[in-house]
């Protein structure tokens, strides 16, 4: 097994093109398949020390955007985990988002029906996804 770490744009970028619209239609309804492609593919800048960071447009007509659009900036964290009794079995999702102070902007979880792991893993993600960009997050560590 190859313990070199992926990048997380190479990851995304490889579930965004690898899952048919068929199946990303069934794991969130509700959303267009070229919305979660967006999502997971968001756009990428480097920072002055050379890092990657993940900055997240929001489309809410409600947000705190300046003049031009732009959000003020705001660091969070994110941490995600989805879980199925068996392998499909119940299944659940669940994610917290936290400031870059630590405090708790968002707490929220989901039951998924029958899946496999893999997919309440992937629904955890977009679930938390969806409350950053609710929050404002402009800058966006995933755990």
């Amino acid at each position: 097994m190859n313990n070199k770490r992926l990048p997380q744009k190479v990851i995304l970028h490889r579930l965004a093109e690898g899952l048919p619209d068929d199946i990303l239609q069934k794991l969130f309804p509700g959303y267009a398949p070229d919305e979660i492609r967006q999502s997971l593919c968001a756009e990428r800048t480097k920072t002055t020390a050379g890092s990657a960071k993940t900055v997240m447009h929001s489309p809410d007509p409600h947000s705190t955007a300046g003049p031009g659009g732009q959000l003020p900036n705001r660091s969070c964290r994110l941490f995600t985990d989805g879980a199925s009794r068996g392998n499909p079995g119940h299944a659940g999702a669940g994610a917290v988002l936290l400031t870059g102070q630590n405090e708790e902007l968002a707490a929220c979880s989901a039951y998924l029906g029958v899946c496999t792991n893999n997919i309440a893993e992937y629904r955890a993600l977009l679930l938390g996804l969806d409350e950053a960009q609710r929050h404002g997050c402009t800058e966006l560590a995933i755990f």
